[in-house]
């Protein structure tokens, strides 16, 4: 029922606005740029990583199994300062504050760490994974972070689109880096808008780290600064004014409530809708989500079971896309992803469907996916999850993907003090 009234919600949307300029006469598709934000630490990130220090042992006799027992977790003080810092990197590039030297971190720094040392290697290229030279000339940074080039365009927030999940560690992600846009927090300019879309929500079955406390349309707060401190919202709204208007004007037609049971095969179609409703020629979306949405999302637009599983696609994409395509179980083996308040950039091609009622009412009337080769980490880091230990194969895997396509100069030199 929940997926029904979406897809009709977002079909009056979709039909209301037309302002994305999709022909839908012959198909083709129309482009948006997206900067994706993971969150920053929050108290679940936190309380993992202790587990995973040993400082709390695991539940249920050592099985872990009610672990993730946060619910809507908030960030924690790191997490404040690592979103921070991102909010200050883009002002620097926006020119609103002087800017000190900018370290740029590549994958060598990552295959430098223990847990990223295989044992022994095999395949192709195998003497290229021990040597640490480079097999190709292929020039490719897409998984470095972009220091001085592709950097953010000076956006203001009456020409930016804000999309957050409706889980409470985005959402603040996102207040504390709105702080860094022109014109989001003067008193003179209108508050800027942020959606709450329920089809950016973590998937945890079986948890309840991805639990949202959010009800069907309810939004946070009601945007005044005294009431986000009443719900909680202080350590995000650190630096706001204090004048009693409106610091942000939040959207809640999106947010259908608690969609942590729901698959991902809906959730996707979901997102293509909000986007294809509100998308605005050529103006770029600033969204806040999770690393496995992420990973989930690039490889349902590129296909098949993500990185090592077809050769030929892999060749395809570039380094960023096919690190975010590996989506492996870090149980069993080797993972890597967007690390918390990190950044990436990509292009997101939005196209309608073009099949019968069946297929409009399976997958949606909107398909949208990554355009491949657009893909840049333009801030922070990448996350290791599993080991070498744990995965000899997909490590060698990973050592010869960036020693043949990443280029000799993002693997000299890099590794932040």
């Amino acid at each position: 029922m929940m997926k029904c009234f979406a897809i009709l919600a977002s079909s009056l949307g979709t039909a209301a606005a037309g302002s994305l300029n999709v022909d839908n006469t012959n198909g083709k598709p129309a482009t948006v740029t997206v900067y994706f934000i993971r969150h920053a630490e929050s108290t679940w990130n936190e309380k993992k990583a202790k587990i995973k220090a040993k400082e709390i042992k695991k539940s249920l006799g050592g099985t872990g199994l009610f672990d993730n027992d946060v619910v809507d977790a908030p960030l924690t003080t790191k997490g404040i300062q690592q979103v921070s810092q991102l909010r200050d990197w883009w002002m620097c590039k926006n020119g609103q504050k002087t800017c000190g030297p900018c370290i740029k971190k590549a994958l060598s720094c990552l295959l430098a760490r223990k847990e990223l040392e295989p044992k022994t290697h095999s395949g192709e290229n195998a003497d290229a994974a021990e040597t640490g030279k480079p097999t190709s000339d292929k020039n490719d940074e897409s998984a470095t972070e972009a220091c001085d080039s592709n950097a953010p365009t000076d956006l203001r927030a009456g020409n930016v689109i804000f999309g957050t999940s409706n889980l409470k560690r985005a959402i603040e992600t996102l207040l504390i880096f709105i702080r860094a846009m022109k014109g989001a927090i003067s008193r003179d300019s209108a508050a800027p808008k942020v959606h709450i879309v329920s089809a950016l929500q973590e998937l945890s079955l079986f948890g309840k780290d991805a639990k949202t406390s959010l009800l069907h349309g309810q939004v946070p707060f009601d945007g005044t600064y005294e009431d986000g401190l009443a719900k909680k919202y202080d350590g995000a709204l650190q630096g706001y004014p204090q004048y009693g208007g409106p610091i942000v004007s939040f959207d809640g037609s999106d947010n259908f409530g608690e969609q942590n049971r729901v698959l991902k095969g809906n959730r996707f179609p979901s997102f293509c809708e909000w986007v294809h409703k509100e998308a605005k020629g050529d103006t770029p979306f600033v969204i806040s989500g999770h690393s496995t949405w992420l990973m989930e999302f690039f490889v349902a637009s590129f296909g098949g079971e993500g990185f090592g599983k077809d050769k030929a696609k892999d060749k395809q994409l570039n380094l960023a896309e096919n690190i975010l395509r590996m989506n492996g179980d870090a149980k069993k083996k080797l993972q890597l992803k967007l690390a918390n308040a990190s950044m990436i950039k990509f292009d997101l091609e939005v196209t309608p469907n073009q099949g019968g009622f069946f297929s409009k009412w399976w997958k949606g009337p909107v398909q949208c996916g990554v355009k491949p080769n657009s893909t840049q980490l333009i801030f922070g880091d990448w996350q290791v999850a599993g080991s070498c230990e744990s995965s000899q194969e997909a490590c060698g895997e990973l050592k010869r993907l960036v020693e043949k396509t990443a280029s000799p100069q993002s693997l000299q030199n890099t590794c932040p003090v």
